[in-house]
């Protein structure tokens, strides 16, 4: 027979309760008789279930005991009283007993580490004194004992000056983590974020009272890095879904206004670029959903 079949061979006799197959001296066959009254199934057994072979020797006042199961396993003991021999080879066929000793577990499978994906309307003010209403979309996933993040935002910011009609807005691309806290029915998550911030100005239409020097719709855009620094709050409404609060401040350390675009110098017509603030804190609620 070749080895792979005689492992197999091997695998499938640690799944059945094996017979018993005695041999020795006239001591075999009193045991052989203590072991059907326990119900143990006497024999050679077949290649599906091949039996645990066991030789009993008397010596002296004790038993002897050798068994030898389908996984080449040797067992010896040295027993005075017939029922405990009886009781050990009974437990020398039990696979409930073998099968730990002989092989262990496979590893449980490790389930794919779930996405989070969150959208959240979100209002913030700057230090130049702007209202920013707008709207956060958040990619998360478990990277160790932290929560690696992708969050992409835009919103429309307040406070170009009268005279200009321009609209404002902001984007961002940022990168970070956080790491989860569970406090109770809910997850609390302080995270910090990096990337970059872009800072608009549009010139919105004006109609006929203004100049019309700066066509309608140039636009400007100012880039600069971010650091945002925040903490989140969530709460699971189902299996897949939770609702998410969040507050946050940022800071943009590099980030200039210069007075108007080099283009429009000199027109006359007063195109106020989007101011960068040093500084904006925000506050989001919104929802998240872990797809399966």
């Amino acid at each position: 027979m070749v080895p792979e079949m005689e492992g197999l061979l091997a695998a499938a006799a640690l799944a059945c309760a094996p017979p018993v197959a005695l041999e020795g001296d006239g001591s075999a066959e009193a045991l052989g008789a203590r072991l059907a009254a326990l119900g143990v199934p006497l024999g050679a057994g077949d290649e599906r279930c091949p039996a645990i072979l066991v030789r009993v020797e008397r010596e002296g006042a004790a038993l002897a005991l050798e068994g030898r199961d389908a996984a080449g396993r040797v067992h010896r003991r040295r027993v005075h009283d017939p029922a405990l021999a009886a009781a050990l080879i009974e437990g020398w066929r039990s696979t409930d007993l073998q099968a730990p000793l002989l092989a262990l577990p496979p590893p449980a499978a490790r389930a794919a580490a779930p996405l989070r994906i969150g959208a959240a309307a979100e209002l913030g003010y700057n230090e130049a004194g702007g209202w920013e209403r707008g709207a956060a979309v958040i990619v998360a996933a478990p990277v160790a004992f932290l929560e690696g993040r992708l969050v992409l935002r835009w919103a429309a910011v307040d406070g170009a000056p009268a005279a200009a009609p321009t609209d404002l807005w902001l984007g961002e691309l940022l990168v970070g983590a956080g790491w989860p806290l569970r406090a109770g029915p809910a997850v609390v998550a302080p995270g910090l974020a990096l990337g970059i911030g872009l800072d608009g100005s549009e010139r919105a239409a004006c109609g006929a009272a203004c100049t019309r020097l700066v066509r309608d719709g140039a636009w400007e855009v100012q880039a600069a890095p971010r650091v945002e620094a925040g903490v989140s709050v969530c709460w699971e409404l189902a299996a897949a879904l939770a609702v998410e609060a969040a507050v946050s401040g940022s800071l943009t350390p590099f980030g200039a206004t210069p007075a108007s675009p080099a283009w429009a110098e000199g027109t006359g017509d007063a195109f106020a670029l989007a101011a960068v603030p040093g500084a904006r804190i925000r506050a989001g609620l919104g929802l998240a959903w872990r797809p399966r």
